[in-house]
């Protein structure tokens, strides 16, 4: 499977692949266990590592938007290269930083660069990925993800045994790798844009099908931001020892390594594609209330990484059938303040329930914040999907939906106004 779909991709997406995989590395290996750095030999409460966490979460997430635009006007190319170098600098930052104002600056640093590559990465990615193949290339790029990831969890356990410098290190170097190979093989190539591209966030915010989804996807990002803070600290409460922490992250990325591309192919299929996002979310709710009650956490790791298989793919499925083409980049830009509000919310509350929950002896308090999160994001997919049907705009076809044009996939010059914009 993962063969086949390799030989599909397009050279382009080939060598953007090559970048994500060293981008999912570097940041796999150091931010799962930033968590239990600070809150462990630091000596900061789990409600301040959240509210780091959360804090670049939202540099990163709140400002995809406007890294969206930059992207749009600069170049793809420039803007991916641009960013990385910034997360580069900033996880060196971390590497560097004593105090608490310095550990916040280099978060910060760290946020903005992802603010500006993400965004024009994922444009870039849609923009030149054939149609026909297009879910297949999406779940490949999944995999590629959580191959870095499970490769990460093994190399950031023998890291972080000797110090968190060496793994900002390795993060900084691994995204500063991702850089070069984009700097050096995507070539300079002409993709369509329309007069008056750049309408603000405002013309977005009028598809409000699209910010209805980017809402109730907020839901999905909580539960899974989890395992950058509270799984791991109660995972060491629960062992009393790094290694599970590792075991968990490996069980996740491999299962999705070995089953996602396999998963995508049986729900190709089915029509009812927010409820399957609901769906996976209330498995990933279901199984961190159970790691409260269970000592099994490795079943229950696969059970969320089955979770997050269902959801994630589709999430990125269907945001172009809402964007014109025009306007890609700025609308997965604002769909990312549905990680960035998730994200953000996940690590602070979940760090502060963690913390109160155990000032009032009630320890499973975050779990039942991750159980109604799942109900609530399944029952608000669920809602949307049967909107959209009831009114006759369908939840595949999207009539009613500005869809891409095909030919930029092909890297073909077309648009009304003849005009071009390059992606470097």
């Amino acid at each position: 499977m993962f063969r086949r779909a390799w030989l599909l991709s397009p050279p382009t997406i080939r060598v953007l692949n090559g970048s994500n995989f060293l981008m999912y590395l570097g940041f796999y290996v150091l931010v799962p266990y930033l968590a239990l750095h600070l809150s462990g030999k630091l000596g900061w409460s789990l409600g301040l590592t959240g509210l780091l966490l959360g804090t670049r979460q939202l540099s990163q997430q709140g400002l995809t938007y406007f890294g969206g635009l930059i992207g749009d006007r600069i170049g793809w190319k420039r803007a991916i290269v641009l960013g990385v170098w910034i997360r580069a600098l900033g996880f060196f930052g971390i590497g560097l930083a004593h105090t608490v104002p310095e550990f916040f600056a280099a978060a910060i640093i760290s946020g903005l660069g992802g603010a500006l590559f993400e965004p024009a990465n994922k444009a870039a990615f849609e923009a030149f990925t054939p149609s026909k193949d297009r879910k297949t290339l999406l779940a490949l790029r999944d995999t590629i993800s959580n191959i870095a990831f499970a490769i990460s969890a093994l190399a950031g356990t023998l890291l972080a045994s000797v110090d968190i410098v060496w793994l900002s290190i390795t993060g900084g170097v691994l995204f500063i790798g991702a850089g070069e190979i984009v700097r050096r093989r995507i070539p300079t190539i002409a993709i369509p844009v329309q007069p008056a591209t750049h309408r603000g966030v405002f013309s977005v915010m009028k598809n409000r099908a699209f910010v209805l989804y980017t809402f109730f996807l907020t839901g999905y990002f909580y539960l899974y931001t989890q395992m950058w803070i509270t799984i791991p600290k109660v995972l060491l409460d629960l062992t009393k020892d790094t290694s599970s922490v590792t075991a968990f992250y490996a069980v996740v990325g491999i299962s999705i390594t070995l089953f996602q591309l396999r998963l995508s192919q049986w729900l190709t299929p089915l029509p009812r594609r927010f409820g399957l996002i609901g769906l996976g979310t209330f498995l990933m709710g279901v199984s961190l209330f159970s790691l409260g009650y269970s000592e099994h956490y490795l079943l229950l790791g696969f059970c969320y990484a089955l979770g997050m298989m269902v959801s994630n793919p589709i999430t990125f499925e269907l945001i172009p059938r809402f964007a014109p083409r025009d306007q890609l980049a700025a609308y997965y830009g604002f769909n990312g303040y549905a990680l960035a509000i998730g994200g953000a919310l996940s690590t602070s509350l979940g760090g502060w329930t963690y913390d109160y929950g155990h000032a009032i002896g009630f320890p499973n308090l975050p779990w039942w914040v991750c159980l109604f999160t799942g109900l609530a994001v399944f029952g608000g997919m669920q809602w949307l999907e049967g909107s959209l049907r009831a009114s006759g705009e369908g939840a595949i076809c999207f009539h009613f939906l500005p869809r891409r044009l095909d030919p930029i996939a092909e890297g073909k010059d077309v648009g009304s106004d003849g005009g071009t914009r390059h992606l470097a």
